[in-house]
């Protein structure tokens, strides 16, 4: 007789207590909000279909990679959580096969239907029992495992597949059609993912798909999961030929469809916007200071910060303004942003934004004299600097929000980041002079300067020049930077600001004067 002890447990009966010896997996799938019946679905839908090729063998170390960077002053995380609950789904072939699925269909549809999809094709493979979470439920569990996958560079596969069929039109001294990337419903999803999962397990079925409108997103869906299983032919030249299994023909004739058990029929119409779904928007006004650690991909979801709301944008990789872990103005004028792998992350949790807590209508008083009465003469200083900067972040229902003050001759100065970093971007810097920048000056009376600092840096005397005093102190420059103001009940900039870089006060006021500038920003 074996002296082993079995455990085991009665689940049927299992209490609330009783849920703590699944602490750990319960604690990563509540930080990220998903429902643990979803991914459960999920995995259960991936074991039906048998994954292959070069991105197949990736997935693994993909889900499972943990990084942390830090972003500084901001006291959050760029990066991956161990044991998030995309990593739960590495242990198994069908984890695997459904995160390499949600990556692909998440690039290649609209946000509300990847939920649609995945609820009808779970409905039409999976028993009843098993097919019990809502659209919505596996829409934003298999959102986050596809985020954790987007470095795989889906988009840029898709694209080299387009090529590839372009080439292939451009030596038969054809022209390809137009409509190859037109987008799929939720209906042809659903038909062509059922087909292939029933081809993939039983040797006597096999998928056939002809056509144009469409087909392309067919096409990189197909090899990006099944390369080892299909064969394409692009007007009778094959220019991929595998098990067959999966038999792809893009033609210039009408759609055809092949009647058989397993069979799938091509009907999508245009949906979405083909190639401009590869590109980020706004690049023309980015600067990516920092590539992640891979190569550099179009990551499909992630917008760059809004100029009128966020801070930080992230869904798989995170783009946020190069500024914010320092928190001190740039030398350089253009606006710049770093893009990192991961998402951001605060509190052991994922979080999709970070944005200014302060209105965009935060308005700063005007200096009605100047900080110092003894100022003849006087020479760069930072007596206008904050002697404390306050920082924090606080987490809501649906992202992060962040609020910057500065202390101020014992007052608390609320400020608005993102004003300051839009504002520093219309900085103009002093030319060079000869003289040595610690030069002290005396101004006369016609020069009407007023001496500010980071808690009212605008002279409320409408022709005076306010000189800033926050030398060698970038992180005051910044804070200098919004100077908006009321006029009119409309918002807008008081005036041009001037940086003094490498350039005495002397000069630099006369540069002020001869180009219409207000403000003069001691750095």
């Amino acid at each position: 007789m074996s002296d082993a002890v079995q455990l085991q447990a009665d689940i049927g009966s299992l209490s609330l207590h009783g849920l703590g010896a699944f602490s750990t997996i319960l604690t990563a799938l509540s930080a990220d909000d998903v429902v643990p019946m979803a991914m459960i679905q999920l995995e259960r839908l991936g074991a039906l279909f048998h994954i292959s090729g070069k991105f197949a063998a990736k997935v693994p170390d993909m889900l499972t990679r943990v990084k942390s960077h830090p972003l500084g002053r901001l006291a959050a995380t760029v990066g991956w959580r161990k044991g998030d609950s995309a990593s739960l789904l590495a242990k198994s072939a069908g984890g695997q096969a459904i995160a390499l699925l949600s990556t692909v269909l998440h690039s290649l549809l609209g946000s509300y239907q990847i939920g649609d999809v995945l609820f009808g094709l779970s409905h039409q493979i999976l028993p009843a029992d098993s097919a019990i979470c809502s659209p919505s439920q596996l829409a934003k569990a298999s959102k986050l495992i596809a985020q954790k996958l987007s470095a795989l560079g889906f988009g840029n596969f898709l694209a080299e597949q387009i090529v590839r069929v372009f080439d292939t039109y451009r030596s038969l001294n054809m022209d390809m059609p137009p409509d190859l990337l037109d987008g799929l419903t939720v209906d042809a999803s659903v038909a062509l993912l059922k087909a292939t999962s029933e081809a993939l397990q039983e040797e006597d079925k096999l998928v056939r798909t002809s056509g144009t409108s469409g087909i392309g997103n067919i096409l990189g869906l197909i090899l990006f999961l099944f390369p080892h299983d299909t064969t394409v032919t692009v007007d009778d030249t094959i220019i991929q030929e595998e098990a067959g299994i999966l038999c792809l023909f893009i033609s210039a004739g009408p759609n055809v469809g092949v009647t058989w058990s397993a069979s799938f029929r091509h009907e999508g119409r245009p949906y979405g916007s083909g190639f401009m779904k590869l590109l980020p928007s706004s690049l023309e006004y980015v600067n990516i200071k920092r590539l992640p650690d891979h190569v550099f991909r179009l990551v499909s979801g992630v917008e760059y910060p809004n100029p009128s709301s966020r801070l930080i944008a992230s869904a798989g990789s995170t783009i946020y303004y190069a500024l914010l872990p320092t928190l001190e103005l740039p030398l350089e004028t253009k606006l710049s942003f770093e893009l990192l792998d991961g998402n951001l992350e605060f509190n052991h949790r994922y979080h999709p934004n970070l944005h200014d807590i302060f209105p965009f209508s935060l308005i700063r008083p005007k200096a009605k004299k100047s900080i110092t009465q003894d100022q003849v003469p006087f020479e760069p200083s930072n007596m206008g600097a904050p002697s404390k900067l306050f920082s924090t972040i606080r987490e809501t229902s649906w992202d992060l929000e962040f609020r910057l003050s500065a202390r101020y001759d014992n007052t608390n100065v609320d400020v608005s980041l993102r004003n300051c970093i839009l504002s520093s971007c219309f900085l103009k810097r002093t030319v060079a002079c000869l003289h040595p920048v610690s030069s002290t000056f005396t101004p006369t009376v016609d020069d009407n300067i007023v001496l500010t600092s980071i808690a009212s840096p605008c002279a409320e005397e409408e022709r005076a020049i306010s000189i800033v005093m926050t030398n060698r102190d970038r992180t005051a420059q910044l804070l200098c930077c919004d100077d908006r103001d009321v006029v009119d009940d409309k918002i807008k900039s008081r005036g041009k600001k001037l940086l003094m870089q490498n350039c005495c006060l002397s000069c630099a006021v006369t540069q002020a004067k001869q180009g219409g500038f207000e403000m003069i920003i001691v750095s």
